[in-house]
């Protein structure tokens, strides 16, 4: 299956601006591209496979739709994604 285009090259886009703020020690906002780069992917995959998707920012309802698809979801690595996710984007201060 083909995702579409331009929603790969947008999370190709985010990621590797979460890369370059890794290097530049801003974490939070590292968090939040990898999560918008994954919206885009997940969202992607979904369009693709069934021709919508869910509005939400919820990675874990976006997994859930895929699943419900009759698709095989790693739970226990998304699961890690998302925890990774959202305890990193906590600001500290």
């Amino acid at each position: 299956m083909n995702l579409p285009g331009e929603w790969v090259e947008k999370g190709d886009a985010f990621l590797v601006d979460a890369e370059n703020h890794i290097r530049d020690g801003l974490y939070w906002l590292s968090c939040f591209e990898a999560q918008q780069a994954a919206e885009l992917y997940l969202n992607g995959f979904l369009l693709a496979k069934a021709g919508t998707y869910p509005f939400t920012h919820d990675l874990a309802e976006l997994l859930r739709t895929i699943k419900s698809l009759g698709v095989d979801v790693p739970v226990e690595y998304a699961r890690r994604i998302i925890e990774f996710i959202r305890s990193a984007s906590k600001d500290p201060v």
